[in-house]
């Protein structure tokens, strides 16, 4: 408070060293302003100071985590690195499967059916659902890597996914009726084999792996 009444305060200067009890009572209250000024200074920048280093804590620790983010981004499991692998080769062959001279016959593509005479690559009988299909399970392959449980997830399940395919086709290939919707041929079956096999492999061995742990 005597902070307070110092700044209002005013010591009154009279010639000849005259002085009443209103300005020995100024004299007072402005001798004690300096002490008190200089504590509220001091309690001042010591506040500021703390402010200061709070936010200077908090924008390193903001920075270490930025940092660490990036080093987990860039230091890929090999669960993940597969699953990424598997997506792309996913994506590449659903967008293969559309383009002229990489798929034959591409103007008798169709939605789907056996009416579909098209062909990737000369060899595996493909429909515009078939592209869709591996275009799907790309881009799910490519999201599902950032993490080495969901890379895991994709590959088992995408795994278990083509084998049933692969059955399905066993009964369905070559056939010319409704049952062969997708469609299907012997080199797709085949194909579809490999796929889900390689995939549960990959993820059932790689998830299997412990990371090495730091000594």
């Amino acid at each position: 408070m005597a902070s307070d009444l110092c700044l209002g305060s005013t010591i009154e200067h009279r010639p000849n060293g005259a002085s009443d009890g209103t300005s020995n009572s100024a004299n007072f209250l402005g001798s004690k302003c300096v002490p008190d000024a200089a504590k509220a200074y001091r309690r001042g920048v010591a506040r500021l100071h703390g402010f200061s280093e709070e936010w200077v804590s908090a924008l390193r620790g903001k920075e270490m985590q930025m940092a660490t983010d990036r080093t987990s981004a860039m230091t890929a499991t090999p669960l993940q690195t597969a699953a990424t692998v598997v997506g792309a080769v996913f994506l590449l062959v659903g967008v293969a499967g559309f383009i002229p001279g990489l798929t034959s016959n591409i103007d008798s593509l169709e939605f789907a059916g056996h009416q579909s005479g098209a062909t990737l690559l000369g060899l595996f009988n493909v429909s515009v659902l078939h592209n869709l299909v591996h275009l799907v399970f790309g881009l799910a392959g490519l999201a599902l890597a950032r993490a080495g449980n969901t890379a895991k997830q994709f590959l088992v399940v995408g795994g278990g996914v083509y084998l049933v395919l692969w059955l399905y086709g066993l009964f369905t290939h070559d056939r010319m009726d409704g049952s062969n919707f997708v469609p299907l041929n012997s080199a797709d079956n085949w194909l579809h084999l490999a796929l889900g096999a390689g995939m549960l492999a990959l993820g059932l061995g790689l998830g299997a792996q412990r990371p090495a742990t730091k000594r």
